[in-house]
């Protein structure tokens, strides 16, 4: 067995393989400027809207509410003490163990 190196390649027989020219990296500066203004682009072809989305961001921009019935004496209680709570008080116990 040979060092010798297969190439596999999508011509058809007896045509020569093409290669395509390198393409040689930018510097980072103008690649961050060509960003900067690609983003610039992108931006202003989006900046009209239309009644959709002027909904969505109003409903978006409001304040969280809480779902379903809040208890209004309890709001300011902590779960960890109402179960407390409910095994001191609220649970019958048996007088006979105790």
């Amino acid at each position: 067995m040979g060092d010798h190196i297969i190439y596999w390649t999508w011509t058809k027989t007896g045509e020569s393989l093409q290669k395509s020219p390198k393409i040689v990296k930018e510097d980072s500066q103008d690649q961050e400027e060509k960003e900067e203004k690609e983003e610039e682009i992108s931006e202003e072809r989006f900046v009209e809207q239309n009644k959709r989305e002027q909904n969505y961001n109003k409903i978006a921009a409001r304040q969280l509410m809480s779902r379903g019935n809040i208890n209004p004496f309890h709001i300011k209680n902590d779960y960890v003490n109402d179960i407390s709570v409910q095994d001191n008080f609220l649970r019958p116990k048996d007088s006979n163990q105790e």
